[in-house]
């Protein structure tokens, strides 16, 4: 596992502590020629083409910066200094046009959207109204298979007029608690997913740093078939604590190329 995780490319998004820090550095090191570091600019996409028993199968995944689509969401601290997070904040229109062409276009058989900020959550931070507005109906719209994101220091899938919401904040620790006792503190809608959505599964602390989430850290992975796609949410010894089966969009036309090309 070791061994090929050293020859993986890492594709890149900015997240609150990227841009609290120094992007511009990894931006800069991804314009090395060999390096694994894969940030070509804020917002990117990558395709991925290939065979399973003799049927072609699409996957793209679209990267947002959850910054720039959301501006004024977050703070940086800096030896007890307060400061905005240097992002953009008139770049909002041009993302979303910009993503809006991509999900346009294409005819992925899965297609995924990335970005570093949930939409909703089921943990403490809570929902992010400004992006719920920004992006989700876009990604409705356009039938993207799963909207992914970190930030939460949990894990958690919710499902909600047909959309999938994929959280894994938990590669360096599980140590944020539930949106529940968040409302409990201060009940705001902003802390309650909405009527109608569906929490299939949560990995969280019950408290904020509680320690009650029982595993040290995770990730996710992807098993991409013809006839569908498998989440798994792992824990750091890679055992599976939960899985979800999505399926192809629907329309997308199957077909068998003699090329497999990779973008």
């Amino acid at each position: 596992c070791f061994l090929i995780l050293t020859k993986t490319n890492r594709y890149m998004i900015a997240g609150n502590h990227d841009w609290c820090g120094n992007l511009t550095a990894q931006l800069e090191y991804a314009q090395n020629p060999n390096s694994r570091w894969v940030f070509p600019h804020h917002n990117h996409h990558l395709v991925e083409e290939f065979h399973v028993d003799d049927i072609h199968v699409k996957l793209e995944i679209i990267m947002t910066d959850s910054m720039i689509l959301a501006p004024g969401s977050e703070v940086c601290y800096e030896d007890g200094v307060v400061r905005p997070i240097p992002a953009p904040t008139d770049q909002v229109q041009d993302t979303l046009n910009w993503v809006e062409s991509r999900l346009r276009e294409s005819d992925a058989d899965y297609l995924l959207v990335t970005g570093h900020y949930p939409l909703y959550s089921a943990c403490s931070n809570g929902n992010m109204p400004i992006l719920i507005d920004n992006l989700d109906s876009l990604l409705k719209e356009y039938n993207v298979t799963a909207y992914l994101s970190g930030h939460e220091h949990c894990a958690f899938h919710v499902t909600y007029e047909d959309m999938n919401y994929i959280t894994s904040g938990i590669g360096n620790g599980c140590y944020y608690g539930s949106n529940d006792y968040s409302y409990s503190l201060i009940p705001s809608k902003e802390y309650l997913l909405p009527e109608g959505a569906d929490l299939k599964y949560r990995l969280s602390d019950d408290i904020d740093y509680d320690r009650s989430c029982g595993v040290l850290g995770g990730f996710l992975s992807f098993d991409v078939g013809h006839h569908n796609m498998t989440v798994n949410f792992h824990k750091e010894d890679g055992t599976v604590l939960y899985d979800t089966v999505l399926m192809p969009r629907a329309g997308v036309n199957r077909r068998t190329p003699d090329v497999v090309s990779v973008e």
